[in-house]
């Protein structure tokens, strides 16, 4: 019921609904999409038949090196990579998808340039189709990775993406969904660790194009050293898409003075019959948290680890297979970025300081 050949498909052949690749990453992808296709040779295509109900795992690993198409021969210039992932899900088909990008070679080996990854990942899901998508980013803290994930949500489909930001110097996530049908429903979580030299970019765009759709979004970020994360999502609500419910929510967690985040929730709602939220907060460890814990003979470091992870439950706790969201977990609570933390009081910057709400 699964096809999923690493060269399964070429710029040239057809796709689903005789669509190819390059006709479905269109301009409104945005340019980094638009260089993909451009240098375009070849990708992965998933394509999981009708009512076929995928019980394991389905796990797509991205691996970048050095030695990838490289625009100056120049010693220590980014090798270029273009991974393109097509995924289409038949009527009532249900899969769990895992995407890895990886970095291969620990940073600073011998000949190990920096790499560059231009990812785009398009998912097509028909009517009543079931979709769980883990992305986790897994690169050497030198990588560079900007990606973009179009989505379309059929009748009474349901996409869940969970993404999960460990690695990376820069990294930028372009996520774009569209619920193409009435019934259709879309529930966003992510989280970013973000340490010293690191910057994560969110973009959410998600559109409600027809009525008696849902939309549920949770992102957070964890930052420390000088960290620097951004987020911007919007909630479109068309004027035909009565009857929508859609609720966005971002939240930020500074361990230390020198990190940086900046968040901007947004609505745009052309239709009276809905039910609408959005919001955000920034701050630091709570000091009555920290000081309940030390009381009780938890050490410092222990003590702002554990309420760290605690944070970050939420999106790790969202991953449905038992086995994945355990070793996630081990691998949040064993990032270095704990470890970054200092004692003193974090500063709240960007667009929403302390808490901010808003909602139709």
């Amino acid at each position: 019921p699964v096809d999923a050949a690493g060269a399964g498909w070429a710029p040239a052949a057809p796709g689903p609904a005789g669509a190819n690749a390059s006709a479905r990453a269109d301009a409104d992808l945005g340019p980094f999409a638009a260089l993909n296709t451009l240098g375009l040779l070849g990708g992965v295509w998933i394509d999981v038949a009708p009512g076929a109900d995928v019980t394991l795992p389905l796990a797509l690993v991205r691996a970048s090196a050095a030695g990838g198409f490289t625009p100056t021969a120049a010693p220590g210039r980014p090798t270029l990579h273009l991974p393109r992932v097509l995924v289409t899900l038949g009527r009532g088909a249900r899969l769990l998808l895992v995407e890895v990008a990886a970095t291969a070679g620990p940073p600073g080996a011998a000949g190990a340039d920096p790499t560059l990854a231009l990812g785009v990942t398009e998912v097509a899901l028909a009517d009543g189709a079931r979709l769980e998508h883990v992305r986790i980013g897994a690169e050497r803290q030198d990588a560079l990775r900007l990606d973009t994930v179009a989505v379309r949500v059929g009748r009474d489909a349901r996409y869940a993406l969970r993404t999960f930001h460990l690695g990376g110097r820069l990294v930028r996530e372009d996520v774009r969904v569209r619920l193409d049908a009435p019934g259709a429903e879309a529930d966003l979580a992510g989280l970013a660790l973000v340490g010293t030299g690191r910057t994560v970019d969110t973009h959410v765009w998600l559109d409600h194009a027809h009525p008696h759709g849902t939309s549920r979004q949770r992102w957070k970020h964890v930052l420390a050293g000088d960290g620097r994360a951004t987020f911007d999502g919007q909630v479109h609500v068309h004027p035909q898409a009565q009857k929508t419910a859609a609720e966005q929510r971002t939240h930020n967690l500074l361990l230390s003075r020198g990190a940086h985040a900046q968040t901007t929730p947004r609505l745009r709602i052309h239709a009276d019959d809905v039910k609408c939220s959005h919001g955000a907060t920034m701050g630091r460890l709570a000091p009555d948290a920290l000081f309940y814990l030390r009381a009780r003979g938890v050490p410092a470091a222990q003590a702002r680890a554990m309420l760290t992870s605690a944070f970050a439950a939420e999106v790790t706790d969202a991953v449905e297979h038992e086995g994945l969201r355990a070793a996630l977990r081990a691998r949040v609570e064993g990032h270095a970025v704990l470890g970054e933390a200092d004692p003193t009081p974090a500063r709240t910057a960007g667009r929403a300081p302390g808490r901010t709400g808003a909602g139709a």
